[in-house]
């Protein structure tokens, strides 16, 4: 039977080593069965950390942005009662910026508080890694990642 086995592990290997998208690496590693990553090499396995610390770091950004875009909105919508002409100017003003008015106006972001998010993605995932060490074959994923999910 361990033949078998094997002969299929080295006959998927061959077929879908250079044709498996790079993504479905760090996709593996989600899954806290295979977290030990001890079906990657250790160039893969490497790989597939990097990228999914990566993958955190992008998908926290883009969670601080909808967030502050959210409250700058409820703000704007709080602040945009008519009560002053110079609430009109301020609004109109807005209107002229955030419409693509001021060609000059790029907003970059600060990169000490990315390189905050950065260290904590990264300590997100050594985390989960940590956690994921030894989850047996029958675990529940999604179950798994329910009970986890407030960490």
């Amino acid at each position: 039977m361990h033949s078998v086995r094997e002969t299929y592990i080295e006959l998927f290997s061959k077929r879908f080593k250079d044709s498996l998208p790079p993504d479905l690496l760090w996709i593996s590693v989600l899954d806290p069965r295979s977290a030990e990553l001890k079906h990657l090499s250790h160039g893969e396995s490497t790989l597939a950390v990097s990228r999914l610390k990566v993958a955190a770091f992008e998908m926290a950004k883009e969670i601080n942005t909808n967030k502050s875009s959210y409250n700058e909105a409820a703000q704007v919508a709080n602040d945009s009662v008519p009560q002053s002409g110079s609430t009109r100017q301020n609004v109109a003003w807005l209107t002229d910026v955030f419409s693509g008015g001021m060609d000059e106006y790029v907003e970059e972001p600060l990169s000490v508080a990315d390189d905050m998010l950065k260290d904590e993605c990264e300590s997100q995932v050594r985390q989960y890694l940590r956690d994921a060490h030894g989850a047996p074959v029958t675990t529940d994923v999604l179950d798994w990642w329910a009970k986890r999910r407030t960490k």
